[in-house]
């Protein structure tokens, strides 16, 4: 693929990596890179690579429950807006839809707890243990590895296209609605929640006002190509 590089494969599925993930590694990972600290610096590198494995892990979680369907995956994608993963079919129902979109916020959940525990496993170390200073770090590194998974998690969850979350609900209200008009709904409440990602950027930094301008592209685009039905002029 064009502007992409694998990095291996797992159970037969090509994983690849867009050089646009730099975009996101210097966004999200611009304090540990200027804190002028080279403990910080090394730190930064091992949560960007924390990351990277939490979107692999996550794209992954999709792929396998898809198998489960007997849909095949041809490849992962981790790029400048988290990551891809390239189902060869659609889901055969709703219901296998719905069961493909959340396995990937449910895998972020999982590693939540496992970043947890570890972190909580090194802290409760007995004193002898401390004199080793990279405890210290690699304490810092499972306790902000388990804060961004369990971010993801809940990002994941909102009700925005492309989110699982967003997805999901449109699924679900996809029977009693209609697939047009579940799809607009999910469309204009995804714009709701980039309007409050916007906001909350005055305070966040630049990241999450990228994260607020790839979710709006993504709903209007959603607006623009499920329109509803026209409206006829009455005097015709």
């Amino acid at each position: 693929m064009d502007g992409q590089a694998q990095i291996g494969r797992v159970s037969g599925i090509p994983i690849f990596v867009d050089y646009g993930f730099i975009l996101l590694v210097l966004l999200w990972g611009h304090g540990y890179f200027t804190a002028g600290s080279p403990a910080v610096f090394m730190m930064g590198l091992w949560v960007v690579g924390g990351l990277a494995l939490s979107i692999i892990v996550h794209e992954l979680a999709h792929a396998f429950a898809g198998r489960w369907y007997g849909i095949r995956t041809s490849g992962i994608e981790v790029n400048c807006c988290g990551g891809l993963c390239h189902l060869e079919k659609a889901a055969p129902n709703p219901k296998a839809d719905i069961v493909i979109l959340l396995a990937g916020p449910a895998s972020n959940l999982a590693l939540w707890a496992v970043f947890s525990g570890l972190a909580y496993g090194i802290y409760e170390l007995p004193d002898q243990f401390w004199r080793f200073e990279g405890l210290h770090w690699f304490g810092a590194v499972a306790t902000t590895l388990a804060s961004v998974n369990f971010a993801m998690f809940w990002f994941n969850l909102l009700p925005s296209h492309p989110l699982d979350g967003g997805r999901a609900m449109a699924a679900m209200m996809q029977g009693r609605l209609g697939r047009l008009r579940a799809m607009r709904i999910i469309a204009w409440s995804g714009m709701a929640v980039c309007g409050c990602l916007a906001l909350a950027s005055a305070g966040a930094g630049m990241f999450t006002l990228f994260i607020a301008y790839h979710l709006y592209m993504h709903n209007q685009q959603v607006l623009d190509t499920h329109r509803g039905p026209r409206l006829e002029r009455w005097d015709k």
